[in-house]
């Protein structure tokens, strides 16, 4: 949930009589709330099907009003409570969707174990170290976790592998080995977006993680760390790297499974060669053009090729990419040819937008 984008806070409550109809995007400028206040808005709310309802405003709430707002039905934001009790986490904890506590920049280990029974999406960017048995009790939410934390002890690292849900730790810089060890051990997806440099070591450890793993933090690795993380099984995201060697482009291209390195905005014949072994789905998404040699070289491919970032494409481009055999994705093209149209149709299984298909004719493969 983002912070506000107003001028300033009003001081005045937000009463019954307001929350009947007061703009929902200024909600987030009141600081105070009633509970009669919060049952009128809750009620508002859900009925309009809004997707978002920003409270940032409110610094305190109590559980009379925690338990008139759990009644939200969809991505609820409190990011201006900088503390919380386990009366007012338990009433929340009631809640079913979204819920945001970002301001939030300690918790204790009761109130952690009330916010745990809530069912849905938990953010604590505010949180920035928590113990073993703080991050022991969130790693039961039943549902994605999304913390701040810019330091984690290894007893907390492997209480939050527990966690059965996509767990994102993006405030991290920086991992030893133990807890990249004791993160691997997590069973679905994992960011880590916020590392900016792995050792060999680590990245090894990651690499026997067994769902999807993200590092789109990395604008570099070495060969060593190449290497390690081809060794992983699943879904790997290196959208961080902005350029890459033929030598590191080889030893991704082993990688078993789908591979984005979706921050390459250009790569040479040499890279396209290599990175077109690469056996399952490839993500170049950042590719904004392409020539015929690099186009030929990527053709090689046999995988899901996905190249959302291309806007254009000549027709010597077209035809050398209606060669690749596997899934082919150009949904990112906003005018082509008719010469482009009829090259680009001759690929077995191509995705473009369809208001091209009916603009320039493309009849797509069935």
């Amino acid at each position: 949930m983002s912070n506000l984008p107003f001028s300033g806070f009003r001081s005045v409550p937000l009463t019954e009589d307001l929350a009947r109809s007061v703009s929902i995007t200024e909600l987030g400028n009141y600081t105070s709330l009633s509970p009669e206040a919060a049952r009128v808005l809750i009620e508002r709310v859900n009925e309009l099907e809004i997707s978002r309802l920003d409270l940032d405003g409110l610094t305190s709430i109590s559980e009379d009003v925690a338990t008139a707002l759990a009644l939200r039905t969809n991505a609820l934001s409190l990011g201006g409570l900088t503390s919380i009790s386990v009366e007012v986490a338990s009433a929340l904890a009631r809640q079913k969707g979204i819920l945001c506590l970002n301001g939030l920049t300690s918790i204790s280990e009761e109130a952690a174990i009330a916010l745990a029974r809530h069912k849905g999406m938990l953010f604590f960017y505010g949180l920035t170290s928590i113990s073993g048995r703080v991050a022991e009790a969130l790693a039961r939410n039943e549902g994605e976790l999304c913390l701040g934390l810019t330091s984690i002890s290894v007893e907390a690292a492997e209480a939050l592998a527990r966690n059965e849900w996509k767990l994102f730790l993006d405030g991290l810089t920086s991992i030893s080995a133990e807890v990249a060890a004791a993160l691997a051990r997590h069973k679905n997806w994992l960011s880590l977006y916020g590392l900016v440099s792995i050792s060999a070591e680590a990245a090894g450890f990651l690499a026997q993680h067994k769902a999807p793993l993200f590092l789109n933090g990395l604008n570099s690795i070495s060969v060593e760390v190449a290497i390690a993380l081809a060794r992983h099984l699943d879904g790997l995201s290196l959208d961080g790297l902005t350029s890459t060697s033929e030598e590191v482009a080889t030893v991704l291209a082993g990688h078993r499974d789908g591979l984005s390195l979706g921050g390459l905005m250009s790569i040479s014949e040499e890279v396209a060669t290599a990175l077109a072994q690469h056996p399952g789905e490839l993500s170049l998404n950042g590719l904004t053009s392409l020539s015929e040699r690099e186009a030929t070289a990527l053709a090689g491919h046999k995988g899901a090729l996905f190249l959302n970032g291309l806007k254009s494409i000549s027709e010597e481009v077209a035809v050398a990419l209606a060669r690749q055999e596997g899934r082919l994705c150009l949904a990112g093209l906003t005018s082509i040819s008719e010469k482009v149209a009829a090259a680009i149709s001759l690929h077995n299984s191509v995705l473009i937008r369809e208001s091209l298909t009916s603009t320039s004719q493309v009849r797509l493969p069935a």
